[in-house]
């Protein structure tokens, strides 16, 4: 249950794919990932997370962490009101990136200190919390970070439309990785003609969906190189790929490295 902290709540999240939905809110937020692997939406953009990923999005930003099969990811949430930095001239710089949070931000390289600090919020007291916010607020600000989305923002009734057609997508996918999917069939599910789906995806989400289907499929084989020891011929089948030859090939264009280099650099990366 979300701890209520006057300006900000802070609390921690085991999520399962069934409790993950495409979503916006006002608050501000900051996702610590502590422990899994899947796909980032935020905004019209598509990417991976990982454990150790911090995202920070803006007001009514949309976003969406899809969590692959049965896996369980654990997040870390703050949601807080930017107002709360309106008025000081001290925060100008935060003001600046919270403007530059309004398409998203990832921090993929965070330091320990950073991390530390926010593990350690929901057990503060609320006024020491709203410290904290402000101690990683200013670290932040001073950190590399990628701008994720050319989406700065949404608005309800567009988006309830899309956010229904769009969770059908990803449900779908979801469930059926290991089998064909054609466009086609999405486009039924969505009661949609293919060029009038095709024309709604790239625009939904910057991407195709051939090249999105594709992100999916190789990131759920990154997740089972790392974490099984499943040889690379079943692997294949099990995120769509019928040939290993295929499979190798597509992995390869895609990370740049085969399955098993990629299995090895994962287990030893030093």
């Amino acid at each position: 249950m979300a701890q209520v902290k006057a300006s900000l709540k802070v609390f921690t999240k085991h999520q399962l794919p069934k409790d993950s939905s495409w979503h916006f809110h006002p608050e501000i937020e900051f996702v610590l990932v502590l422990a899994g692997h899947g796909q980032a939406l935020i905004g019209d953009t598509v990417g991976a997370y990982q454990t150790g990923d911090l995202f920070m999005t803006g007001r009514n930003l949309p976003h969406h962490y899809v969590t692959r099969e049965t896996e369980r990811v654990h997040f870390l949430i703050v949601q807080f009101n930017g107002r709360i930095f309106d008025h000081l001239p001290e925060f100008e710089t935060i003001r600046q990136q919270l403007q530059l949070a309004q398409k998203g931000l990832l921090f993929s390289a965070l330091p320990i200190a950073i991390r530390d600090r926010l593990i350690e919020m929901p057990s503060l007291q609320p006024t020491e919390a709203l410290f904290a916010l402000f101690e990683v607020m200013h670290a932040c600000s001073s950190q590399p970070s990628l701008a994720v989305s050319s989406l700065s923002s949404a608005t309800g009734s567009h988006f309830n439309r899309y956010q229904v057609r769009l969770q059908k997508v990803l449900d779908y996918i979801n469930r059926n990785m290991a089998s064909p999917i054609s466009a086609k069939a999405i486009a039924d599910q969505c009661a949609m003609t293919l060029p009038s789906f095709s024309r709604w995806f790239r625009q939904t989400l910057n991407t195709t969906f051939s090249d999105y289907l594709k992100i999916c499929r190789m990131e759920q084989a990154c997740h089972y190189l790392m974490t099984t020891d499943l040889p690379v011929n079943r692997i294949g089948p099990l995120v769509g790929y019928e040939t290993l030859s295929h499979f190798n090939r597509t992995f390869k264009a895609a990370k740049q490295c085969s399955p098993l280099a990629y299995r090895k650099r994962a287990m030893h990366p030093d």
